[in-house]
């Protein structure tokens, strides 16, 4: 009678379970090669995204040389006399503020004045350009001045007066290899940047053997690379549009991702071994590759297959779900709690500490506006980045600190024991905006107007804090910003009236 049972039971359910461990076999191997294609996508975009960013550094330097000069071209052109002197000034400021290394001053004959005062003549120079009427980049091998390889930044001024004369910024090549020589993947990779006709005028790596006279077409492609091939990445790279294409160069499969530093036709090169790609494809998978496995072999010892999926979906969905919760309170600029987390932590943690003392500081930028203004929005963002960098390196993780607004920021400090500390407190978060400078070559030093407000003694929830905190931000204001106002200052104030 037993045996009969375990018949039914096994003719029950054997095949419905052999058949579902096959659909779950034939599942898990499709996934398994889905993750790995996925897996090639994304290395193939990072690897993009990453040669896209290089060449918007290339980019972002050249342009802020030229923006460097423009007042200046503005102000020489307004001389009513030419003053060797004024104009070496002049000039001299651009190398010191730019990563121009040289800057010349020249009539549409050719003959100027460099920083140092020199009179130099570029009539013979290959960018020369009697007839310039607008701003443009040129490409010398060897500066007539100093023998160096550049990239020209010409500022005609013509369109200021009528004195015709040139503004000539020199951005030297040589200074590719520093920005990458530290780069990530070096050792096995290269980056050569290319100009109009293809022609590699720097370039840094151990992959490639670069010679004065070689160009793009005949480094990567050659007479070994397939026709269709090259033609097709040529015309990739006339059209300025980015890339990545696997090539056979100097007898190695290279993998290479181009993008356009959108100045002429500049491009910026990246090629790296292809075994390398595949390697880093192989481990972006091999946590999915690792799950699969284990999948299998807890379906195989102990026939709880319901059981492992449920369990591997809901950790994978549990994973995602509080990625996405950390993304949805995360201010993407600052990597700090954005508006709304921060209001609902603070909230939290006014429900579970009645009693325990805290300090709510609402903190405003000084002349905010102003650095956007003067000094670019870019710049403006790399300041919040840079003072939320510092809050979360200054403070404790279990403090809540979220930006607000454009320009304000809330730091709350949590279970203060006294008010001794409480003091103390404030004074270093006073202290804290007295040293903080942002800017790689110009310094710029931010200050910021901070309100207070101490809880419970002067609010019992977040709206009556922040309003607190708000007043005393705008009396930090009157008395002429870069100052933290709390209640303490007004008693001690009190105290000596």
């Amino acid at each position: 009678m037993q045996n009969k049972q375990n018949k039914s039971i096994l003719r029950q359910w054997g095949l419905p379970f052999f058949l579902l461990i096959i659909t779950i076999m034939i599942l898990l191997i499709n996934f398994s090669v889905t993750a790995r294609k996925q897996g090639q996508q994304r290395v193939e975009k990072r690897l993009e995204d990453d040669t896209k960013q290089y060449s918007t550094m290339i980019r972002d330097e050249l342009n802020l040389m030229t923006q460097t000069g423009l007042p200046v071209a503005s102000v020489l052109d307004s001389l009513e006399s030419e003053n060797t002197i004024i104009i070496s000034d002049f000039t001299k400021s651009v190398c010191n503020n730019s990563v121009a290394y040289q800057v010349i001053y020249a009539d549409k004959n050719g003959k100027g004045t460099d920083q140092n005062g020199n009179r130099v003549d570029i009539s013979k120079e290959p960018y020369f350009d009697a007839s310039l009427k607008e701003q443009k980049y040129g490409y010398v091998n060897a500066d007539c001045v100093s023998g160096k390889s550049a990239i020209v930044s010409m500022i005609p001024t013509g369109s200021f007066s009528n004195h015709e004369r040139v503004l000539y910024l020199y951005y030297p090549t040589e200074r590719f290899r520093k920005l990458f020589r530290s780069a990530a993947y070096i050792e096995d990779s290269f980056f050569a940047l290319a100009l109009d006709q293809g022609k590699i005028v720097e370039s840094v790596g151990n992959n490639i053997e670069f010679r004065d006279s070689d160009n793009l077409y005949n480094v990567l492609f050659g007479e070994s690379a397939e026709g269709e091939d090259v033609q097709e990445i040529w015309h990739m790279i006339q059209e300025s549009k980015s890339g990545h294409y696997v090539l056979k160069c100097q007898n190695r499969d290279m993998y290479l991702t181009f993008a356009p530093i959108k100045i002429n036709n500049y491009y910026m090169i990246v090629g790296m071994n292809n075994d390398r790609v595949q390697r880093l494809v192989k481990s972006e998978w091999k946590s999915m590759r690792q799950v699969v496995l284990q999948l299998l072999v807890t379906i195989f010892l102990f026939f709880a297959f319901f059981i492992g999926i449920n369990i591997v979906n809901r950790r994978n969905y549990n994973r995602q779900n509080k990625s996405l919760e950390q993304k949805a309170d995360t201010d993407l600029l600052t990597e700090l709690y954005n508006k709304i987390a921060t209001e609902r932590e603070i909230k939290e943690y006014i429900t579970a500490n009645p009693q325990k003392k805290a300090i709510f500081f609402l903190i405003d930028i000084d002349n905010f506006k102003k650095i956007n203004d003067s000094m670019g929005h870019a710049f403006g963002d790399e300041v919040l980045r840079t003072i939320g960098t510092r809050l979360k390196v200054e403070f404790r993780k279990s403090d809540i600190i979220g930006r607000v607004g454009g320009d304000e920021m809330v730091l709350f400090l949590k279970n203060i024991p006294d008010d001794s500390i409480l003091q103390k407190e404030i004074e270093r978060v006073a202290n804290f905006y007295q040293n903080i400078e942002v800017g790689e070559y110009v310094k710029y030093k931010v200050t910021a107007s901070i309100g207070t407000a101490i809880y419970p003694e002067q609010g019992t929830d977040f709206h009556s804090l922040y309003t607190e905190a708000d007043r005393a931000l705008y009396r930090a204001k009157k008395r002429g910003k870069n100052c933290l106002e709390s209640i303490l200052n007004e008693k001690a104030e009190e105290k000596q009236t």
